[in-house]
């Protein structure tokens, strides 16, 4: 059995809790507007990049092709997004958003939880940029360690997983929206 380690276990509460926090964040997004946070990103970056090209999209978001791909044929499938080849370089492949992309787009939240995003800019500017390069610091060492986030990097992890995941929950709330007359991100209540 190996030394109990106070820190290193604190350590490990605080990512676990910071998961659980983004996959609640991310089971809301998927309920309003019917989109994982990828999905969301992904959408995000092509309305503040476009024109653009696939490849700017991924190094945007920091994702790879081939998990980009996956999300942007979601989209696309939906009408959200549409893609074109170039024809003087076939490998050239530009993104746009359609104008139910930019509808949707311009309903959806931010990326960040409003009341964390509230928290955030109460903070100083040197604050905000310590919060950042530590978050930078331990995403990194996650990367590198081939540990927790190794499947980022994985073409079916970050947005398929996701969507594997929640597809009884995608059909359930669209079945009941179709059922209410909602659309996503329209609620019932008052």
């Amino acid at each position: 059995m190996g030394v109990h380690d106070p820190l290193e276990e604190q350590i490990a509460f605080a990512l676990r809790r910071i998961m659980r926090s983004i996959d609640l964040e991310s089971r809301q997004l998927l309920h309003e507007i019917g989109l994982t946070f990828p999905q969301l990103a992904a959408l995000q970056a092509i309305g503040r990049l476009q024109p653009t090209t696939v490849g700017k999209v991924a190094s945007s978001i920091h994702l790879g092709h081939a998990t980009l791909t996956g999300i942007l044929d979601r989209l696309e499938k939906r009408g959200l997004v549409v893609r074109e080849r170039s024809e003087n370089d076939r490998r050239h492949i530009s993104v746009r958003l359609t104008e139910s992309g930019q509808t949707l787009l311009d309903k959806a939240p931010p990326l960040l939880h409003r009341p964390f995003q509230r928290q955030l800019d109460r903070l100083e500017v040197w604050e905000r940029m310590q919060v950042a390069a530590t978050l930078e610091r331990v995403a990194s060492m996650m990367e590198n360690s081939g540990g927790w986030s190794a499947n980022v990097v994985d073409p079916q992890s970050v947005d398929g997983a996701v969507d594997d995941r929640y597809a009884s929950e995608i059909d359930s709330a669209r079945r009941l929206q179709s059922k209410d007359g909602l659309r996503p991100g329209r609620r019932s209540d008052p």
